[in-house]
């Protein structure tokens, strides 16, 4: 007895280092990806002023990357499935580094934005094996504390890379932002080479479904490019409606495709799942809500208070500290309590967060320039609470759909749509931001009687331009004539782009219950998955 106790208690541990090792390297891998984005989105003024370019060109920056995962992470699943999760994996770590280095040594814009191009195919080799190789290793009575870790590195790419790219690009240079990722992807590559197994799905073949990545790509580039270009060419314009238009036209060509062929990219049974569907589109929704929510605080925080980006960054991480504490916490109890009540009760909690931000609650006054940062910790930690809670069970829900050969597919659709929840939520609430900030300062101004009608004018002209800066610019427009009262209308511009915030922070509270709706949808599985 006391024999075969010896010898068990060393393969356990061996077990359970090398598990440790796989989740690091899933974890790191979409850390990696996650952590791009956010230093991306800080240096990206940097960039404008190196290369002396327009906002339109430096957009495609950070645009290019995310276009790029959003139309291929799908396809990537599949391959990954088909070809084998950790040699795709490795190859995307190698695509992903080479982009990175060349976008460090880019010598033009152009340059750069097609090196984030490359960047961005790397990326989608890598994340759905992430999740794929997490439900191919781990037990399902450890598989949810393992998607808890993983949902976790959200929440710390979210609250080290904007202080971490404001310090690196004040001390150095933009280009540094990119360097950063290859000391991760180092350690990362020693993981995969020694701990992660082969995995692949033994029914999938190996051969392609050309026409329906070609139908999945176009579909999800003329959504996603519409999305991103929406502000810009004016929501209601002949082109965005046009490709909205196309993209629905070519997902129902891909559905159609999708059915007669006999080795599809998407296997359409997933669809038909409750669990899948519910889950997928409270994952889009939840997405939506943290990347734009986050977005519009930032723009807020730098423009109506002033902080630099590497303090925003500080202003914003305990809701990122809090998402990561809460992801694990809610990993470690996804087996216990039903997906669907952690994930509802995850979004009501964000809308709570969210309404004490707005001033709906007793506990904050509505947002203003009188603001302080020390009032907006707890509803940011009950926000990033809310996220967290919400994030692992929702992973492990929709995971926990298909059998693990068939990860990739599931994890490709699953990033897809967190993916086009974040372009939505930036572009949307944005949007709303904008449009009502810019309605806001124009009627504001418009009834200010003291003001001749060409500074008017003049101070419209700049609010249409970029509302959400206007009143740092605007009174250079004022003639020395008023620039007694500059300080009074510098604080009326400023409450009104605050009324706009929380405007903003209301549609974000109605994205939030409609994703605790969808939660409701999902079932407790049954122990029977697709197959």
């Amino acid at each position: 007895m006391s024999t075969s106790l010896e010898r068990e208690a060393p393969a356990r541990a061996a077990t359970s280092m090398r598990s440790g090792a796989i989740l690091a390297a899933s974890c790191l891998g979409v850390f990696m990806v996650l952590f791009d984005l956010t230093l991306t989105n800080i240096a990206v003024t940097h960039i404008m002023r190196d290369f002396g370019t327009g906002v339109t060109q430096a957009e495609w920056v950070v645009n290019a990357f995310e276009l790029t995962l959003a139309m291929t992470l799908v396809v990537m699943g599949r391959v990954g499935d088909a070809h084998g999760r950790r040699r795709l994996f490795a190859v995307g770590l190698v695509v992903f580094v080479a982009g990175s280095l060349a976008c460090a040594l880019a010598p033009g814009i152009g340059w750069l934005i097609g090196f984030r191009f490359a960047q961005g195919l790397g990326a989608a080799m890598m994340v759905p094996q992430t999740l794929s190789i997490i439900s191919a290793t781990f037990p399902t009575e450890r598989r949810g504390m393992a998607l808890g870790a993983w949902s976790a590195m959200y929440g710390l790419a979210a609250a080290l890379g904007p202080i971490l790219s404001g310090v690196i690009v004040d001390a150095a240079s933009w280009r540094w932002v990119f360097v950063v990722n290859v000391p991760v992807a180092a350690v990362t590559a020693f993981l995969l080479w020694r701990s992660v197994p082969e995995s692949r799905d033994p029914d999938a073949d190996s051969s392609l479904d050309l026409p329906g990545v070609g139908l999945l790509s176009a579909a999800l580039f003329c959504i996603t490019f519409a999305v991103i270009q929406g502000q810009s060419y004016g929501w209601t314009s002949a082109t965005i409606l046009g490709l909205f238009a196309a993209g629905a036209a070519l997902l129902c060509a891909f559905v159609l495709a999708e059915r007669r062929a006999e080795a599809p990219l998407l296997d359409l049974r997933l669809l038909r799942d409750v669990n899948f569907s519910a889950g997928n589109t409270a994952a889009l929704l939840l997405a939506f809500v943290m990347l734009g929510v986050f977005f519009v605080m930032s723009v807020f925080l730098q423009t109506v208070l002033g902080y630099s980006a590497a303090t925003t960054g500080a202003i914003l991480s305990p809701l990122s500290v809090a998402l990561m504490l809460a992801a694990v916490l809610a990993g470690r109890f996804a087996g216990r309590v039903s997906p669907r009540w952690l994930i509802a009760g995850g979004f009501v909690v964000v809308a709570a967060g969210l309404a004490t931000i707005a001033g709906h609650t007793p506990f904050m006054d509505p947002l203003s320039a009188a603001t302080r940062p020390a009032s907006l910790v707890a509803p940011f930690l009950i926000v990033g609470a809310g996220v967290g809670l919400a994030i692992a069970p929702l992973t492990s829900a929709v995971m926990a759909t298909v059998p693990a050969d068939k990860a990739g597919s599931a994890s490709g659709v699953l990033q897809t749509m967190r993916q086009l929840g974040a372009v939505l939520g930036v572009a949307v609430l944005g949007a709303v931001f904008q449009n009502r900030a810019h309605d806001d300062v124009a009627a504001g101004v418009g009834s200010l009687s003291y003001l001749a009608p060409a500074q008017k004018s003049a101070v419209l002209e700049q609010v249409h331009a970029s509302s959400t800066g206007a009143h740092s610019t605007m009174v250079e427009h004022l003639s020395a004539a008023q620039r007694i009262g500059e300080a009074v209308v510098q604080r009326m511009v400023e409450g009104w782009i605050a009324d706009a915030a929380c405007t903003t922070l209301n549609v974000a509270i109605s994205v939030s219950v409609a994703g605790a709706l969808a939660a409701l949808l999902l079932r407790r599985p049954s122990g029977e998955r697709l197959g």
